[in-house]
């Protein structure tokens, strides 16, 4: 999850590579798994156990999360 809070020049890096480590996925299929796991992260309460975590990292990891998955089910 702390990667989830990068910049987001970094965290569009950082989600390169995770495409990169699922390239012999298909698109389709990157995009339906990846939606979901990113609503699983959406769907708690808290990305971060600790209130200090909360309060540096929450809301930029969220809107990174928010918006891959909105350039992920864009058109669908």
């Amino acid at each position: 999850v702390q990667t989830c809070a990068l910049p987001i020049s970094e965290y569009a890096a950082y989600v390169h590579g995770v495409r990169h480590e699922y390239a012999h996925v298909d698109d389709d299929g990157w995009r339906t798994g990846r939606a979901a796991v990113l609503r699983r992260f959406l769907d708690t309460p808290h990305l971060f156990a600790t209130p200090h975590m909360r309060a540096q990292r929450e809301a930029r990891a969220r809107a990174n999360l928010t918006a891959e998955l909105s350039e992920l089910t864009r058109g669908q």
